[in-house]
């Protein structure tokens, strides 16, 4: 028997509670006191982000909670508004009564009242929220590098310990890099007044290519860890970088090099097309760490491929008129979107003409080319994840009448999938 909840804004009042809720979830051996500050700032009222408490209305006890944020994702050199879900809590004792369910839920409806285009967040379990039309859209790569495997480039002489007083240059060099690439957030000051505050271990240097000037070209932040038994070698795990050219590259790649003496291991995470691995001098991960065999001929393990988050389209009509599309001949598809592993119709048939670069919506014809999909599978074209023909390949879509249209929009919506430093 479902659980029936009021979900509605926390106020400050519920600090406790949603702490609580929280260290629950996340970090239960850390104490509500602790959550509190390092978590919350003992602060619920913070920009770009809107929390929710679900009260049991048969107890008037909090059971769960989520967190909106409000964001804007880069995609094709333009910002698109968008949601991120983050914190899905649920208080142990009533977990496996679809509260999660009516949370994710309750999320979607402002969505759709806002007209938000775009939903993202970092799955526990891909499977949970792919029945609700989330879809896997982005790869990150990790390499585990020895530092003696990087090249020691005098571009290094360049890079110098962040200070604020450069903070306007940094977000802007962000920024410019941002906007060639697809999934990266437009970042707010909230977003990074948290990206930028000191915390124990974490650096952060710049690459000045100019040391006159104030101007940065590239950034790089990482965090000292220990991988192995003790501190006498210690690990460095790069967050994010930043590169506005090659020389800013180099500088980061150059910088690491030079600290071989302290470290060890070099943890570089990415995005699946960086040029790292070809840069190294040995393509492989540092021996001295331990790790499984790469089960294919007389092969090295390199990196690994992490699953990354998932996107939903939200308001798919709000989303067409974000997105450009390459051009080619005009065309129009008739599309019919149900819900993930069943056939459920989510949206009626709706027909998109594709033209001059952009979507439009149109009368809707029965004598255009059908495809029916799952809401799932669109957010992975349009966002281009996967390709049409290799849905229709694998049986998960089917296609009425010609099959043209494949091609078409393939072509039509082919870019570069998305990818995200960001973890709210």
């Amino acid at each position: 028997m479902p659980i029936h909840l009021n979900i509605r804004l926390a106020t400050q009042d519920d600090l406790t509670e949603l702490a609580n809720l929280n260290r629950l979830a996340f970090s239960p051996q850390q104490t509500v006191e602790q959550i509190k500050v390092h978590w919350f700032h003992n602060q619920l009222d913070q920009p770009g982000r809107r929390r929710y408490l679900a009260i049991d209305l048969q107890t008037n006890l909090a059971v769960g909670a989520y967190t909106i944020l409000d964001l804007r994702v880069w995609f094709m050199g333009q910002t698109i508004p968008a949601t991120g879900v983050a914190g899905i809590c649920v208080a142990p004792h009533k977990r496996g009564q679809g509260i999660s369910k009516q949370l994710i839920e309750h999320g979607l409806n402002i969505g759709h009242a806002e007209h938000i285009p775009l939903t993202m967040l970092y799955p526990f379990h891909h499977g949970f929220y792919r029945q609700f039309g989330w879809a896997w859209v982005g790869q990150s790569h990790q390499y585990r590098i020895s530092s003696h495997h990087l090249p020691l480039y005098a571009q290094r002489n360049n890079i110098y310990p962040y200070n604020p007083l450069y903070r306007k240059s940094l977000t802007t060099t962000y920024e410019e890099a941002a906007v060639s690439h697809n999934g990266w957030l437009h970042r707010q000051d909230w977003q990074w007044n948290d990206r930028l505050r000191d915390i124990p271990g974490r650096e952060i240097y710049i690459y000045r290519g100019n040391p006159s000037h104030h101007s940065i070209e590239g950034y790089v932040i990482y965090q000292f860890l220990a991988l192995e038994s003790n501190w006498s070698v210690p690990t460095v795990i790069v967050q994010e970088w930043v590169a506005l050219n090659m020389d800013a590259y180099k500088g980061i790649l150059g910088f690491f090099a030079a600290l071989k003496d302290q470290v060890s291991t070099i943890i570089w995470n990415t995005y699946p097309d960086d040029l790292f691995p070809n840069l190294l001098m040995e393509q492989r991960q540092n021996p001295q760490l331990q790790s499984s065999p790469f089960h294919f001929g007389l092969t090295h393990p390199l990196g690994k491929i992490g699953a990354g988050f998932m996107w939903r389209l939200v308001d798919i009509f709000a989303a067409m008129n974000y997105r450009p599309i390459s051009q080619g001949k005009a065309f129009q598809i008739t599309f019919r979107v149900i819900a993930p592993k069943s056939s459920q119709v989510l949206y009626e048939p709706f027909t998109v003409h594709f033209s001059e670069g952009r979507m439009h919506r149109v009368e809707t014809s029965f004598d255009s080319p059908q495809i029916t999909l799952s809401l799932e599978h669109l957010t992975q074209l349009f966002f281009g994840f996967r390709r049409v023909t290799q849905l229709k390949w694998t049986g998960e879509l089917q296609v009425e009448g010609n099959e043209n249209c494949l091609s078409q929009l393939d072509r039509a919506w082919t870019t570069s999938p998305p990818f995200c430093w960001d973890f709210f």
